[in-house]
């Protein structure tokens, strides 16, 4: 994650902000963050992300290859993130380094990275369910769900 290559999306979530952590920032384990039940500790690398048709702000750790670790919190703008991040890595605040990647930019990314994998029913993409069916007419867990009880309330009239 440098300003050369830089991820425009991350696990789904358009990258609003990203900081590279070098031996001047001091991590402490203030607001420390666990992963699977496992304190994940200092990461290389943090970006500050918010997927398409949410407003929720989240912190993504990740690794020196731009890979997620484990996304923290629902901040409500990318300042308190940052502030938030200052707290467990002291001299963070100068790191960030803000993207231009629009709301428009990562919706086009998403339409060229999954246009064929989309719910042929409601549009979602797989990085927004838990599970996608099919191969030529794909339907997700969530139509699957919504199916289900049409079918149960039908039955029960």
């Amino acid at each position: 994650m440098d300003s050369i290559n830089s991820p425009a999306v991350l696990d789904g979530a358009r990258v609003l902000a990203y900081a590279i952590i070098d031996k001047s920032v001091v991590y402490s384990e203030r607001g420390s963050f666990f992963v699977d039940g496992k304190l994940l500790g200092p990461v290389p690398r943090l970006a500050i992300c918010e997927y398409i048709d949410d407003t929720a702000i989240l912190v993504f750790h990740c690794d020196n290859d731009c890979n997620s670790l484990g996304a923290q919190g629902t901040h409500t703008s990318v300042r308190a993130a940052k502030l938030t991040m200052e707290e467990s890595y002291r001299g963070l605040m100068d790191k960030w380094v803000d993207t231009s990647v629009t709301e428009a930019g990562a919706r086009a990314f998403f339409e060229k990275e999954f246009a064929d994998e989309k719910c042929s029913f409601c549009g979602r993409w797989p990085i927004y369910v838990e599970k996608m069916i099919g191969n030529t007419v794909r339907i997700c867990n969530i139509c699957i769900e919504e199916y289900y009880k049409l079918i149960k309330t039908d039955n029960q009239a």
